[in-house]
């Protein structure tokens, strides 16, 4: 291995002997130099606190080499946490660079024990080599160098950036952690010794820069570029730049601090001066740590570089690379090395994101009992042959709502950082309605800007923010709250937001809908304007709606329709306004007319619901008036169609089928307006659930996406006729799942029942067997009192008999049930329905949807601070695999008549 040494302004070209040499004599002049009172029969612990350097370097591999436990601490901590750090190690001396040393003095007279204070001297490297280690110093040195657990034995403390802690955490290095974390091969194709030379000006202290800029070049005998020494300074964009003149290597290995002040350094000089240099050098740059800003990221291309990420942890050390690009696109998809143990855990299925588990037989720095959850998210891409992922964000920064939506803080608080009047933002909502967003100003440039022109400008870059994130996380202008001069957010030492102790010390602040915070339009002509301007912000539209826009056509949702009801509650202090009511109202003329009392919304009746259900059902009754009678069928094989496959019912239920012997192939149906083939997409997100097609029968599947209110379902004439010539059984699956929208709000679905039906019936001498997967809530508001506590497994009269959980989804439901039966008995269709009760997680992983009951339960008993009463109650939920498994089992049993089937867990538990 070569090292590169700077000596009298210049390079020096230092072999491994060469290397090796130096360790050991360094180790020798600390030990007659520095530590000569060192108890040799034990193993001191010797903090070190400077900049990077060679000599930086050196002393920490000689201090292991005397069997000494280097304890490496970052130059950025404040002195509260120092004293912890010192404090927790247990180190008996601190070893420092000159510009360090008032700071090491201010920590020996603070620090409760005894501490010797070492200043780090200048080695003389010329001077070192100039004799050979004699007997008597080698047998003296090799008294401390004794080992007696090697692999157990602590090689050195690094320390966590207390991103999510106040204090950064003592990390404690064992040997065999260290071998095994620097002998992984990141590569496919690993190469001993690694050709490639490399310049990584990672700081020591970190965990990274001892892993991956010391000790793995060591291990895999790589020609590494030591960090030159510079009388107290840093590593900087210029000194790089003098590198690439004086020193060839292959390979930069960044962190984002460094490469942003390069581009800005380069940005500021004349181009043949930066970026030419660059440009000439050719070589490979390796980003690590934090998250780039993307605008960085696209000015290394414009200037011609190649760059790929890693991805490492201090407990486990480097996990993966990206592939070498030259293109922001898949950029930072990392591929995990084949030797990697761990998989991956379901967070979020709906948008793919994982959590990263390390299994408890890869070696590294947890627990190895359990199996160790980083908290580290991945949006996976693909599973085969090797999973490739896209880092999403941690576990600690996801802000998880009440109603079960999830935020990403993180590129909101980088868009607002972007405003130089803003020093920093902070994004909370945690088991909250609503994300809150506290910024501390940058003082001095809103003095220069004045007050009024400051906060226009602010309000400006939060719509910036709303317009680059998901509705339900968008911030509300009685959401943004600005500091005062005194106050300021609280930051860990790399300045990450800690986010619940800025919550606990603001949360007086961030009081839903304070009366002070009523939005007050700019020049609104009337009310109608007003109410107009009101709903097109929480909408976060561009232009304001016209009064007779529906809501929900224009995104509203249970969100956004709260918003708007606390705001016209202050304005209009005696309304009786509901969330409900706006779903019912939907325009802002409806609720301009409501709440001028001019507009009277009808109490439902059990008669009125009665009326709309019965003129529901007979609208598409009528459409079978001239279908002729089906024949009776006998099924030799089972070809199935799902309709909604994307679900996790329909997902469930089509990994059962496909494992059946009588199903020849099941076919899944997306919803999209045009046409495409989705089977990969289909067997993707079954995989996000947990759901693995076994290769023998993954040929079975088909999937497209399709329009079922489109004449052919908008498919291509070959596709829709090979499904009409042999599928056998239909079975619908997706529907929508709202409990405040209106009965006429799920036209479309029931629509797509019909149609489902009509498809069934198109050839009667060879009719398809329809299966409906409907919910209880249709027998709720039909149930009689002689039925005794009992749901009866008989199909519905259609008949209203109380208004008890008379919502739209249920209604709709009901809907369809009855045309299925009257199609049933008319055309002799084969149908069955199936009345599912509540769903649980699978008995496998028991992973719930968070937006199932008991996740929002739970979440509402959070943010309530109040337990429901649940002694009367009971349970009786049915695993989702059972439940999928039955359907499967029982969606061929036809006979000419309509069948129902109730599939609920027939055992009851109580709350505990």
């Amino acid at each position: 291995m070569d090292f590169y040494i700077p000596a009298s302004e210049r390079f020096i070209d230092l072999l491994k002997y060469n290397s090796d040499n130096y360790v050991a004599k360094t180790s020798l002049y600390l030990q007659n130099t520095l530590f000569a009172n060192l108890n040799e029969n034990e193993r001191p612990v010797i903090a070190i606190i400077s900049n990077n350097s060679s000599d930086y370097m050196f002393y920490g591999l000689s201090l292991m080499l005397l069997n000494i436990v280097p304890l490496h601490l970052s130059t950025r901590l404040n002195e509260a946490s120092y004293l912890h750090l010192l404090k927790l190690g247990k180190a008996s001396g601190i070893l420092v660079s000159d510009e360090f040393s008032d700071i090491g003095l201010a920590l020996k007279t603070k620090l409760e024990h005894k501490v010797e204070l070492i200043e780090m001297e200048n080695l003389d490297y010329v001077s070192m080599l100039s004799n050979e280690l004699n007997d008597s110093e080698i047998e003296n040195m090799s008294k401390f160098a004794t080992f007696t657990n090697q692999g157990n034995e602590l090689a050195y403390y690094v320390h966590s950036t207390g991103s999510t802690s106040l204090y950064p955490k003592l990390i404690s290095i064992a040997n065999k952690v260290l071998f095994s974390q620097t002998s992984r091969a990141l590569t496919d194709t690993p190469v001993y010794p690694i050709p490639e030379s490399r310049l990584s000006p990672l700081p020591l202290y970190h965990t990274g820069g001892q892993l991956f800029n010391l000790h793995m070049p060591i291990r895999w005998c790589q020609h590494i570029i030591a960090p030159p020494n510079i009388k107290g300074e840093i590593l900087s964009g210029s000194i790089i730049l003098e590198l690439l003149n004086c020193v060839k290597f292959d390979i930069i290995k960044w962190l984002p601090k460094l490469l942003i002040e390069f581009v800005e350094h380069c940005n500021a000089i004349p181009y043949e001066l930066g970026w030419a240099k660059l440009i000439n050098w050719g070589g490979l740059s390796e980003i690590g740590g934090a998250a780039l800003p993307s605008e960085y990221i696209s000015k290394f291309l414009e200037n011609g570089q190649k760059f790929r990420f890693y991805f490492g942890s201090s407990e486990v050390g480097i996990l993966g690379y990206s592939q070498v690009v030259s293109k922001v696109e898949g950029c930072r998809f990392i591929r995990f090395p084949n030797d990697f143990k761990f998989f991956m855990s379901p967070y979020d299925k709906d948008q793919g994101i994982y959590e990263l588990v390390v299994k408890k037989e890869e070696k590294g720095l947890f627990c190895s009992e359990d199996d160790y959850k980083t908290k580290d998210l991945f949006k996976v891409h693909s599973w085969e042959p090797r999973a490739v992922a896209e880092y999403h964000s941690r576990c600690d920064d996801v802000l998880v709502h009440v109603t079960g939506e999830k935020t990403n803080p993180l590129p909101m608080e980088n868009t607002l950082n972007k405003s130089p009047l803003i020093q920093c933002s902070a994004i909370l909502g945690k088991n909250h309605t609503l994300n809150r967003a506290l910024i501390q100003l940058n003082w001095r440039e809103v003095e220069l800007t004045g007050w009024d022109k400051s906060i226009n400008l602010i309000n400006e870059q939060v719509d910036l923010v709303n317009k680059s994130s998901p509705s339900h996380s968008r911030l509300m202008p009685n959401c943004v709250h600005i500091l005062d001069k005194g106050q300021e957010l609280l930051v860990t030492i790399k300045g990450n937001i800690i986010r619940q102790a800025n919550y606990n010390l603001y949360k007086h602040m961030m009081d839903d809908f304070k009366a002070d915070n009523v939005l007050t339009p700019a020049n609104t002509a009337s009310k109608l304007d007003l109410i107009a301007e009101l709903v097109t912000k929480a909408l976060n539209l561009p232009q304001q709606i016209d009064t007779n826009n529906d809501f929900f056509a224009l995104g509203m949702d249970s969100l956004s329709a709260l918003v708007v009801v606390k705001k016209l509650q202050q304005l209009f202090p005696l309304t009786t306004l509901n969330v409900s009511l706006v779903y019912k109202l939907k325009t802002v003329l409806n609720l301009m007319k409501y709440l001028e009392d001019t507009l009277e919304v009808l109490e439902d009746t059990v008669e009125s619901i009665q009326s709309r259900v019965d003129a529901m059902i007979l609208k598409y009754i009528q459409r079978f008036s001239n279908y002729n009678t089906a024949k009776a069928i006998e099924l030799n094989r089972r070809v199935v169609l799902v309709v909604g496959s994307n679900g996790s019912l329909a997902c469930n239920l089509i990994h059962s089928l496909l494992h059946r012997s009588d199903i020849d192939k099941v076919i899944g149906i997306i919803r999209g307006a045009e046409f495409s083939d989705k089977s990969n997409h289909q067997v993707n997100i079954m995989r996000e659930k947990g759901l693995f097609i076994h290769q023998r029968v993954l040929h079975k599947l088909q999937c497209f996406s399709a329009d079922m209110h489109l004449s052919s379902f908008n498919l291509p004439a070959s596709v829709y006729q090979d499904i009409c010539d042999n599928v056998t059984e239909v079975t619908q699956v997706g529907w929508r799942m709202n409990f405040l929208n209106s009965l006429e709000d799920f036209e479309d679905c029931i629509e797509t029942t019909s149609n489902l039906l009509e498809f069934c019936l198109q050839n009667p001498k060879n009719p398809k067997i329809f299966n409906f997967i409907s919910t209880i809530a249709p027998t709720v508001p039909t149930y009689k009192i002689e039925y005794n506590g009992i749901i009866p497994e008989t199909p519905t009269s259609g008949k209203i008999t109380n208004l008890n959980s008379c919502t739209g989804y249920g209604l709709s439901k009901l809907v369809s049930e009855q045309i299925c039966y009257q199609v049933a008995k008319t055309k002799n269709l084969p149908v069955n329905v199936f009345r599912v009760g509540e769903l649980s997680g699978d008995q496998s992983l028991g992973q719930w949807n968070v937006k199932e009951f008991l996740p929002l339960l739970i979440r509402a008993i959070i943010k309530l601070k109040v337990y429901p009463n649940l002694s009367s109650k009971s349970i009786s939920w049915v695993p989702i695999d059972l439940a999928a498994k039955s359907l499967a089992d029982l969606g061929h049993f036809k006979i000419q008549n309509p069948e129902l089937y109730t599939i609920v867990n027939p055992q009851k538990s109580e709350w505990k």
